[in-house]
C-alpha cells in the first residue's frame, strides 16, 4: 500500500520537472537570443499597444473624463 502511494507521488512530480526543467532552458534560451540582438520590436510595439488599450478601457469604466 504504503509502495503505491510512493509510486503515485513519484509518477505525479516527474511530468512536473520535465515540464520545469523545459521552460527553463526555453526561457533562457528567449533570453539570450533577446539580450544579443536587442530589443524584440515587434514585441514591445504589441506590449505598448495593449496596455494602451487596457489604460483606455480603465478610464472610462471608471468614469475619469479627459479633454
Amino acid at each position: 500500500m504504503v509502495g503505491d502511494e510512493v509510486s503515485a507521488m513519484a509518477f505525479i512530480w516527474k511530468p512536473v520537472i520535465m515540464g520545469y526543467g523545459c521552460g527553463v532552458v526555453l526561457g533562457l534560451s528567449t533570453e539570450y537570443i533577446v539580450f544579443t540582438t536587442g530589443r524584440p520590436w515587434w514585441f514591445v510595439r504589441m506590449v505598448e499597444r495593449d496596455w494602451q488599450r487596457n489604460f483606455k478601457r480603465w478610464i472610462h469604466r471608471i468614469g475619469i473624463k479627459t479633454n
